[in-house]
């Protein structure tokens, strides 16, 4: 066991809880740029059961002219037979999505035409899909179809945003957080709700805990917000910055490390249960299986607590570790540098294997197989071994995202803000 941090100083601040919770002395397919020429609002393109999609060849004819034209799938006009083989101007290869148990399902644009500013959020809220870039416009498709129901500019271009949540509370409102204010918009129409004054700077998404939100902030308190009161719960002071998400572990326990490697589980009352630390800052959010929390750290080392702060194992690596840590069915992946994907199995820490060639974070699985989103496209590994099965490259492709962790819907956005549905072939 590590030897604990000192305990912090504790004084008692108000709270909704009362006057005795304590406040710690003071939380593609990659659809490549400028691929359309389709405006905001524009149909999403649905993408037919055809020989195409079936991964089956095109016959011979205009469908496969040498050196023809592609019509671009922002073209009003495109038929499905080219719409089939292009994705926001990139030829797909549905064979290969096929043999990963996928097939695209539609292509929605959240954004105007020639759109090109950065993505900075992005989340699958069930039977909604919400994008957000840099300039503070969120925009909002229908899983159902791709259609854009709304895109609303939430706030000006100079403002920070930390994450994309559904309200606990209210299933028809939506929550847009940036570092000072949250905004509470309707899911039906974008139109603002409310909007939440933080009262703090805030520097993480929030886990969402019933009515409460919890954040980590700059300052390093972990800062629990009352949504539907626009008021604090509670707030736990740690001893430096928390940078990283968060994270929800059985019975409402929330695991956070900070930036000088201390480790907290605290209650959604803000009551401390227990803490550790590790020997260094991280620069991605923790991950669990509801009993136990797990870090990659910059330390070079991938640790497990238990929901109380006890240290379960420490597995050691060569290179800092900054890629996302996953876990699924027992089993932590972690991409290292110069070694590759690594599995560790939860109770011990031990290595299971190595994919030497796939460096990059688990998305989920397909059929029980590993579905890994890479620098230059999606792997398809074997759970048990590591081998690779599969390797479709997604050039231009910002990032991936699912709706459940085993055999969900895929949702690959571009640099452009453009979204492709992968759904799972039956």
């Amino acid at each position: 066991m590590l030897k604990n941090a000192a305990t912090p100083t504790v004084t008692p601040t108000p709270s909704l809880w009362g006057a005795n919770i304590f406040r710690a002395p003071l939380l593609a397919a990659a659809l490549v740029a400028g691929s359309t020429g389709l405006g905001c609002g524009s149909r999403p393109v649905a993408i037919p059961d055809t020989p195409a999609t079936r991964g089956e060849s095109f016959k011979a004819g205009a469908q496969q002219e040498s050196g023809a034209a592609q019509p671009d799938l922002a073209s009003p006009g495109a038929t499905p037979s080219r719409i089939n083989n292009k994705f926001a101007g990139i030829s797909i290869a549905h064979e290969d999505w096929l043999a990963m148990g996928y097939r695209l399902d539609w292509v929605g644009y959240p954004f105007a035409a020639q759109h090109n500013i950065p993505i900075v959020a992005a989340a699958a809220l069930g039977d909604v899909v919400v994008i957000q870039d840099s300039d503070g416009t969120a925009a909002l498709l229908e899983t159902s179809t791709g259609q854009r129901r709304w895109g609303t500019s939430v706030a000006n271009p100079l403002t920070k945003f930390v994450g994309i949540s559904r309200d606990t509370t209210d299933a028809g409102r939506i929550l847009i957080s940036s570092e000072s204010e949250g905004y509470l918009v309707a899911d039906a129409s974008g139109n603002l709700v409310a909007k939440i004054d933080y009262q703090k700077v805030v520097s993480t998404e929030p886990v969402m805990i019933g009515r409460l939100a919890i954040f980590g902030t700059a300052t390093g308190e972990v800062l629990a917000h009352v949504v539907p009161l626009n008021v604090k719960g509670w707030g736990f002071q740690t001893a430096a910055a928390i940078e990283v998400k968060p994270a929800l572990l059985e019975g409402g326990v929330v695991g956070v490390v900070n930036q000088a490697g201390d480790v907290y589980f605290i209650t959604s009352r803000g009551e401390l249960v227990g803490r550790n630390r590790i020997l260094g800052p991280v620069a991605t959010d923790p991950a669990t299986d509801g009993a136990s929390l797990y870090i990659a750290g910059l330390d070079q080392s991938v640790w497990a607590f238990s929901g109380t702060g006890g240290l379960k194992w420490r597995h050691r690596t060569s290179q800092q570790l900054r890629d996302k840590i996953t876990y699924l069915n027992g089993v932590v992946y972690v991409a290292v540098p110069g070694t590759g994907l690594v599995a560790l199995d939860t109770e011990s820490g031990k290595t299971r294997w190595e994919a030497a060639e796939t460096i990059g974070t688990v998305v989920g699985l397909r059929d029980k197989k590993l579905i890994v989103q890479t620098r230059t496209g999606v792997d398809q590994l074997d759970p048990a071994s590591g081998q690779r099965l599969g390797r479709i490259e997604t050039p231009g492709m910002d990032r991936i995202i699912t709706d459940k962790p085993e055999d969900g819907n895929l949702y690959i956005i571009s640099k452009t803000g453009v979204v492709g549905r992968f759904i799972p072939k039956m």
